[in-house]
C-alpha cells in the first residue's frame, strides 16, 4: 500500500527525486498506513464492544456504511451531466450522514430497536443521489472537461444540452 501511494500518487506531484528519497518516503508512508489501520482497528473494537452487535453484524453494518457514499460518487459522475463537483460532494456527504444515521439509529434516535442494516445502502444511496440532483440546480454544472473525463464527450460534441435550464 505504501509503495503504491508513494509511486502512483506522490511521484506525479513532485519533480524527479532520487531513488533513496523515494524509498524513504515509502517507508514513512508504510508507518503512517500502519498507524491509521491500528487506530481504525481500535475504533472498530470500541464500537463492537459498546453495542450488542456480534462480529458478523458489526462487519455488515460498518462495511455498508461506506458503500453508499462510494456508490453516490460513482453514479453522480457516471449517470448525471448536470451536477458539478460541489453538488457531487454534497450528495456524498448527505449519503454518509444518512448511512451513519441508519447504522446507529438505535443509539442516535433512541429507538427500541434499530433500523436493519439492509436499508443502509439503498436509502443512503438514493438520498445522496437526490441531494446531488437538487444541489446541481444551485451550483455550477459540470464543465466540458469533467464530462469528457467520464466519457460523456460524445454527448457534448453532438450538442446535447449540458444544463436542465437551457
Amino acid at each position: 500500500t505504501a509503495t503504491v501511494l508513494a509511486v502512483d500518487f506522490l511521484k506525479p506531484m513532485r519533480v524527479q527525486q532520487p531513488k533513496s528519497k523515494t524509498v524513504a518516503t515509502a517507508k514513512t508512508m508504510a508507518i503512517l498506513v500502519g498507524l491509521v489501520v491500528t487506530v481504525l482497528a481500535m475504533a472498530y473494537t470500541a464500537v463492537v464492544s459498546s453495542t450488542n452487535w456480534n462480529l458478523l453484524e458489526a462487519n455488515l453494518r460498518l462495511g455498508t456504511m461506506f458503500t453508499a457514499p462510494t456508490a453516490v460518487a460513482f453514479f453522480v459522475g457516471y449517470l448525471f451531466r448536470r451536477p458539478g463537483t460541489e453538488a457531487a460532494l454534497i450528495g456524498v456527504t448527505t449519503s454518509l450522514v444518512l448511512a451513519v444515521l441508519l447504522v446507529f439509529s438505535k443509539e442516535i434516535l433512541t429507538l427500541q430497536r434499530g433500523i436493519s442494516f439492509l436499508w443502509v445502502i439503498p436509502a443512503a444511496t438514493l438520498g445522496g443521489l437526490a441531494a446531488s440532483l437538487i444541489a446541481g440546480l444551485f451550483f455550477p454544472p459540470a464543465s466540458v472537461e469533467q464530462l469528457e473525463a467520464v466519457g460523456m464527450h460524445r454527448r457534448v460534441a453532438e450538442g446535447h444540452r449540458t444544463s436542465w435550464k437551457s
